[in-house]
Parts: C-alpha cells; sequence; structure tokens
C-alpha cells in the first residue's frame, strides 16, 4: 500500500486537479507533476504545479525544477483575474496553462502582467522549462508555441475568438497600449502565417471594442449587439464586423467552444 507524506501546502487546498502527467527520468525513477487550481474569490484565481516522487511505499512532493527535495521550491504558481483570462481567450485557453508537450519535453508555465487593476492577467506569454532527463531547465520566455514566427512579438493577449469562417486574435504590443490585429480562416491555426495583419488599433472601453483600418476597410473586433428574446429578457451577442464607408461587408459573430 501506498502513503502520502505531508505536502507543501498552498493556500485553499484541496484545489482541482486538472492534469497529471508521469514523466520518466534517466535513472529510471518515475516523476509525476499535477496542474492544480483554486478560487479565493469570484474573480481571484490560483494555478500551480506541484512533482511526486514515489519512495519505497511513500508518494513524496518534491521540487518541480529538478525533482529533489527542496520543498521552498516545490512549486510553479500564478495568480490571476478569472474573467479576463475566460473571456480574453472565449473560454479556449485553460488548456495552454502549464501545457507540457510531450513530444518536446518542454513545460510551459503562463506569465502574468498587471493591466490597472490588483489582480494580475494572464499575459498568453509563458516561461519555458525543458525536461533533460534529471529535471526541468529554465530556457527562458517565449510566445504562444502555438503562434507563427512573424506575431511573437507582443506583451499581452488582449482577444481570441472564432467566428463561422474566421480566427481573430488581438494582441497588446506593448505596455503603451498598442494593438495589432491578426485573423486566419476558421479551418487554419495560429501556427500558420496570418491572411491580414492590421498595426494600430483602437480600444473602446466603453463598448470593449477593438477597431482597425486597413485599405480603406473598418475592422470592429466584439461588435456587440442585444437580441429580444422575450419580453423585458435580452441576449447578449458579439461580432467580427467589417464595414467599408456605411457598407457592410462582414459580419460574423464569436462562437463558443459548445458551438463547435
Amino acid at each position: 500500500m501506498t502513503v502520502t507524506e505531508d505536502f507543501c501546502v498552498r493556500e485553499g487546498e484541496p484545489a482541482w486537479v486538472s492534469a497529471v502527467h508521469s514523466i520518466k527520468k534517466d535513472d529510471g525513477s518515475i516523476y509525476y507533476i499535477t496542474t492544480r487550481s483554486y478560487r479565493a474569490s469570484s474573480n481571484d484565481g490560483y494555478m500551480w504545479m506541484d512533482a511526486f516522487m514515489i519512495d519505497h511505499d511513500t508518494l513524496k512532493n518534491v521540487s518541480v525544477y529538478d525533482a529533489g527535495d527542496d520543498l521552498d521550491e516545490c512549486g510553479l504558481e500564478i495568480n490571476y483575474r478569472i474573467s479576463d483570462w475566460y473571456y480574453s481567450t472565449n473560454g479556449e485557453g485553460w488548456g495552454w496553462l502549464f501545457e507540457y508537450d510531450v513530444k518536446d519535453k518542454n513545460l510551459y508555465v503562463p506569465q502574468t502582467v498587471f493591466v490597472d487593476e490588483t489582480i494580475p492577467i494572464i499575459s498568453d506569454r509563458y516561461r519555458v522549462y525543458h525536461f533533460n532527463g534529471k529535471g526541468f531547465v529554465d530556457k527562458g520566455e517565449s510566445a504562444h508555441k502555438g503562434l507563427h514566427k512573424s506575431l511573437v512579438n507582443y506583451y499581452r493577449l488582449a482577444c481570441y475568438f472564432r467566428t463561422k469562417n474566421y480566427l481573430v486574435r488581438v494582441d497588446q504590443i506593448d505596455e503603451k497600449g498598442t494593438l495589432r490585429y491578426a485573423s486566419w480562416k476558421s479551418t487554419h491555426d495560429m501556427s500558420r502565417q496570418p491572411d491580414i495583419v492590421i498595426q494600430g488599433g483602437i480600444y473602446d472601453k466603453e463598448n470593449n471594442t477593438y477597431r482597425f483600418t486597413n485599405d480603406g476597410y473598418d475592422y470592429v473586433v466584439c461588435y456587440s449587439e442585444d437580441k429580444p428574446i422575450s419580453e423585458g429578457i435580452y441576449e447578449h451577442h458579439e461580432f467580427l464586423l467589417v464595414r467599408k464607408g456605411c457598407i457592410i461587408v462582414l459580419k460574423e459573430e464569436k462562437e463558443s467552444p459548445n458551438d463547435e
């Protein structure tokens, strides 16, 4: 029977476990890493990674970095604003956090930034740790691993979503708030060369929209409408809107992951 010893405890444990990976070391021992999440309040989230090994019949909490016994650094942790990441990625970004690429043996630890809030937001930039057979080695910071090389320079992800025919990404390029628009056909992903890239846009905070201009066309990301569904009850919808002057060239609704 396997028993457990005292683990390095985080605030709010027990927490929800979203992923478990078993990694074989060069010496034949097995190294287990888990991703765990905890909600401190309605909008204050924590996510971290812990490591474990089985020593004879005891499950031990060890260091994520090198599978040693230094419990002062037993985990990699972020604190973040839950609503921001959900809405910024349209609910699709949870799998990007603490992702372990089995093929490349790289672990992607999300980085956070402060943007006019007391709780940091996830930037969609990552600290990369490579497993070398003994432990994880810090390889430095990286953009989203699936993003085309022409788009890797940015400060944080502002907005990401799909419509029936398009995949859209808006990035804040620097701390000053400079924006960049990129889009692909919905059958492609972000690793492909984008079909359209527009540098420089305007964020309309009141309407929560991003507006870009290119060759006489206006691109409005997250254009919103409230549609009545019964008396006094409205349903909120958001769109990718493209128009030339007063003529609407394209209007496609944002799709949720459940629509696929």
